[in-house]
């Protein structure tokens, strides 16, 4: 029989029951099969778009066996699952910040997204969730105290937050 797809906003709103406010984070998901009188449902859906898209990329993984091990692409089944089971599956990320510095994630995006990496170095577009920037949304990362803790601003009241070079602070 036919199943109704719905994904991400769509899905929220179709089944706002499934989605109080402490339901999913932003990148949280859930993935979750059902019956009513309207017939079948399967509900791919996050607390925010990078979240939908985490949902939409497990569901091809844990329930239609899809696989993805490196950039060069999507692996699918020969054989496809015949029927989409019983699902009540829900994540949270269990860290806010996921990044890797690995040329992979550097180079295709997609790879990224999939790995439900999310920090600056993944440059990843908006229409894949964006990145989290912890640098005034510069691209910096360790070594980036200059643009934190300016010398314009904090030298003169807290020279001890600077480098002492040859027993002398330096602005």
């Amino acid at each position: 029989g036919a199943v109704h797809v719905w994904i991400g906003e769509t899905a929220r709103a179709r089944f706002p029951e499934l989605f109080g406010e402490d339901s999913v984070s932003e990148e949280g998901f859930l993935i979750r099969t059902l019956r009513d009188e309207s017939g079948a449902h399967l509900i791919l859906a996050g607390g925010g778009p990078r979240g939908t898209l985490y949902a939409e990329w497990e569901f091809l993984e844990r329930f239609m066996g899809a696989r993805s091990f490196d950039i060069d692409g999507f692996v699918w089944p020969e054989s496809p699952p015949k029927e989409i089971p019983f699902i009540d599956y829900r994540w949270e990320p269990p860290f806010a910040y996921r990044d890797s510095n690995f040329s992979a994630f550097l180079n295709a995006p997609w790879f990224t997204s999939i790995n439900r990496l999310n920090g600056q170095w993944t440059a990843l577009p908006d229409r894949l969730g964006g990145h989290i920037g912890f640098v005034h949304g510069l691209r910096g990362h360790g070594h980036t105290f200059h643009d934190f803790v300016h010398p314009d601003e904090y030298f003169d009241t807290h020279p001890e937050y600077f480098a002492e070079i040859e027993g002398e602070r330096i602005k």
